[in-house]
């Protein structure tokens, strides 16, 4: 198990995974799972999803959000598995976070994020991720941090400038609280303030990602960790 900042704390014990094949690209039969992921889920059908040697890809083509506010705007793609208690989540995104407009959300500007997913149901979700919007023609990169309670938005923070090189994202549920911080690399942490939470011990833990970009989005995911609270 590899030493991570601010895990001294609690005792975990490693969740340790095991690649599957590769799902090529363009086939039309996207997995049902992907071993050490989870569960694949792709409301609208359309998305390109697999794994190879570590990666999970995905390729978003045309809207896929996923803001409960929103009318009709849970489409995003995610790889979900189950967790309960407290734990430790990690993972590193990369890619090309270049959203271009139109925007495909109406009153909503090009954007495209990618990253951890906390979830308990449609209306009670957590978003932590790599984000990147469209202003004017101007791409602006940042640290999101998002909390979907009752379906309306609770929490929103995106005050964490980010620049296009991969982020690695960690998420922690201890003692009722969500802890979250973001690195270019392991010695350099910055986040956002812990987050108090009424989410029950059994949710799912997983990446998502979100486009609203009239342009293709391909976020990649690698090194998903996950450490569980151990049982006495």
């Amino acid at each position: 198990m590899r030493t991570h900042p601010f895990s001294f704390a609690l005792f975990f014990v490693a969740i340790l995974f095991v690649n599957e094949p590769a799902v090529a690209a363009d086939d039309a039969i996207l997995p049902k799972s992907v071993k050490g992921w989870g569960d694949v889920i792709d409301p609208k059908g359309d998305c390109s999803i697999g794994e190879k040697d570590g990666t999970l890809s995905m390729t978003l083509v045309g809207r896929h959000d996923l803001s409960a506010e929103l009318a009709q705007a849970m489409d995003a793609p995610r790889v979900l598995r189950d967790i309960e208690g407290d734990f430790i989540a990690m993972i590193k995104v990369a890619g090309a976070f270049g959203p271009t407009g139109p925007s495909t959300v109406p009153s909503r500007r090009p954007f495209m994020g990618a990253g951890l997913l906390l979830w308990q149901n449609e209306k009670n979700y957590v978003r932590f991720e790599r984000a990147a919007v469209d202003v004017d023609g101007e791409t602006f990169s940042y640290l999101s941090f998002e909390e979907r309670k009752n379906g309306e938005v609770n929490v929103s923070y995106a005050q964490i400038p980010l620049t296009n090189d991969p982020v690695r994202l960690r998420l922690e549920r201890r003692n009722g609280k969500l802890y979250v911080a973001a690195a270019y690399d392991v010695q350099k942490w910055a986040g956002y303030p812990a987050l108090q939470v009424e989410l029950p011990a059994k949710v799912r833990i997983g990446v998502a990602a979100i486009s609203s970009s009239s342009v293709p989005f391909l976020p990649e995911f690698s090194e998903f960790e996950v450490y569980q609270r151990a049982k006495p």
